[in-house]
């Protein structure tokens, strides 16, 4: 993964207790966005850029068989999980939490 392979929470200044599990926003306090340091768009920007690429590209490596295997958490098959993460992801609308909120 880029984020941790290039260790960006600490390259950008972000502190990694804040940003929740995982670095991944999940449990972090809704006012903690509003307070980080965030990068260049550019550079924000370019890091999205890559990481679409990068799921693209391991989306890509998917076959049948691969697709239906066990996925490592949730009980859910690889195609499973894939989904689910898309269709969470889809929600948020930005720094303030998703569609719900």
């Amino acid at each position: 993964m880029i984020w941790q392979a290039e260790n960006l929470a600490e390259q950008w200044g972000f502190g990694p207790e804040l940003l929740g599990i995982y670095e991944s926003g999940t449990g972090m306090e809704s006012e903690v966005p509003d307070r980080l340091p965030w990068p260049s768009k550019g550079d924000l920007l370019d890091y999205c850029r890559r990481a679409f690429d990068a799921a693209d590209e391991m989306a890509g490596l998917l076959d049948e068989e691969r697709s239906q295997q066990a996925a490592k958490w949730g009980g859910r098959t690889v195609a499973r999980a894939l989904l689910t993460n898309l269709d969470h992801d889809n929600r948020h609308l930005g720094l303030r939490g998703s569609a719900t909120e």
